[in-house]
């Protein structure tokens, strides 16, 4: 008897082994989606972090100290203000502090081809990957681990520079994550360091070094908590936030744009215009229009065929349709005149 219970004590234990979440590309953010954060001012702890690992771990976050509400918009790179900047990339992740991530989303990884962010009107810092950045793999459960060389140009404040650096990944842990908003399930963490070299005019190399956890959920897409501890070659900064309304995740998301989305015209348009649709609506899809800075301006009024503006001001905008399970049908920019 006590060989019987030891094997049935055996497959349990290798069964709740096995029964791992594993983080896919639809856990990955999709062209539409609009994701509210919360900034937090409590400093990260490395030492701390790095002992919290292992198997069904439970990551206690609740205490964390909101300081600001932020977002981050994923739209199509060609409704950026450089559309033939970064052609192999297929979402671009808008922050509130203008700066544009252009990724490729794949069922192999989340890579980035490079990025721009607008300090002032006429002053861009850009990065141009020539060897793309590896984020994430995909997928990855717990135990993933990665290696990558990543290499490119960038340009700050009228100097062209030289980048090369290297990025370590292991996803760490899994289990259950509580944040100030809601406990979630199926939760992997991972960890990350990040070097990369900066090369000026010939002068030796300035260094720039990054660690990054980051916790993701199989139920959910995009980040639930991000914590990063930085250093610019002259002193550390920090960064924590956390995901205030996560969206579901979605199965089923097919690599780069679907072509049987809706698409509207005519665009642009007048303020006071009607758009018609090429393929209709449902009864529950809203329809929110957002301007650059990915506010939202309105909800929509729309019939299965149409949307009407209603005397939007001129300009950029980005018009996207959600079905009522909050996944993206479509998003695309809209030019109002």
């Amino acid at each position: 008897m006590k060989n019987i219970v030891t094997l049935i004590s055996s497959v349990v234990f290798v069964a709740t082994a096995i029964a791992q979440p594993q983080i896919t590309l639809n856990n990955m953010p999709q062209l539409g989606d609009h994701v509210t954060i919360g900034l937090c001012s409590d400093i990260p702890n490395p030492t701390s972090l790095d002992a919290e690992t292992g198997a069904n771990y439970t990551w206690d976050f609740s205490t964390l100290t909101e300081s600001e509400e932020q977002y981050f918009d994923f739209v199509e790179p060609s409704s950026t203000y450089w559309p033939n900047t970064y052609q192999n990339s297929n979402v671009c992740g808008v922050s509130w502090e203008e700066g544009y991530s252009f990724y490729n989303i794949s069922g192999n990884a989340l890579t980035t081809e490079g990025n721009k962010v607008i300090i002032n009107p006429g002053d861009t810092a850009s990065i141009i990957y020539t060897d793309q950045e590896q984020i994430v793999p995909i997928p990855y459960s717990m135990g993933t681990t990665f290696s990558d060389n990543f290499a490119g140009t960038g340009y700050l404040s009228g100097f062209n520079v030289s980048i090369t650096g290297t990025l370590d990944f292991e996803a760490d842990g899994y289990g259950t994550l509580v944040l100030p908003n809601a406990t979630y399930q199926n939760v992997v963490r991972y960890r990350f360091d990040r070097v990369q070299n900066n090369t000026v005019l010939g002068f030796p190399p300035n260094q720039q070094t990054k660690t990054q956890w980051g916790w993701v959920s199989a139920n959910h897409r995009f980040w639930l908590l991000l914590i990063e501890v930085s250093n610019d070659g002259f002193s550390d900064s920090h960064l924590t936030w956390f995901d205030k309304t996560p969206l579901g995740v979605v199965t089923g998301i097919k690599e780069g744009v679907d072509s049987e989305r809706p698409i509207f015209y005519p665009n642009p348009i007048a303020g006071n215009g009607v758009l018609q649709l090429s393929s209709a609506l449902s009864a529950d899809d809203s329809v929110q229009l957002f301007d650059t800075q990915g506010r939202m301006v309105e909800n929509i009024n729309a019939t299965t065929s149409t949307i009407a503006l209603n005397g939007v001001n001129a300009g950029v905008y980005i018009l996207r349709v959600m079905n009522s399970n909050a996944h993206v049908i479509t998003t695309q920019k809209l030019i109002v005149q």
